[in-house]
């Protein structure tokens, strides 16, 4: 008895050691949590967020909202992994459905060229 208990526990420590080095595939999981947020965001109305100011050498947005945030769709497999400092990571790839970009500022600079 003692014999199938120890095995069963190193079985579990290898299983949990091998966790936290491997990433664990986790599509179900994102596809619940993303769900979750479509419907909460229908009650509380949240379906817009504010983005970052971004300047580029020809571009310049300011004071943007992205709406519709809801639609986010889960574009590839999404992987969870435990790093050895109790970080976890989530990754993988997203994209938008249907979606607005409000801009309060928007500039666009064309250089111009003599030929």
């Amino acid at each position: 008895m003692n014999i199938i208990i120890f095995y069963c526990l190193a079985v579990l420590a290898i299983a949990n050691s091998q966790a936290a080095t491997q990433p664990i595939l986790w599509n179900e999981q994102i596809d619940f949590l993303l769900m979750w947020f479509d419907y909460a965001s229908g009650i509380g109305n949240l379906t817009t967020v504010r983005i970052p100011d971004m300047v580029t050498d020809k571009i310049t947005i300011r004071g943007a909202k992205l709406e519709n945030v809801a639609t986010l769709i889960r574009d590839s497999d999404v992987y969870m992994e435990e790093s050895k400092m109790d970080e976890i990571k989530i990754y993988g790839n997203f994209k938008l459905g249907k979606f607005k970009l409000m801009v309060n500022d928007f500039r666009l600079l064309f250089l111009n060229h003599l030929y």
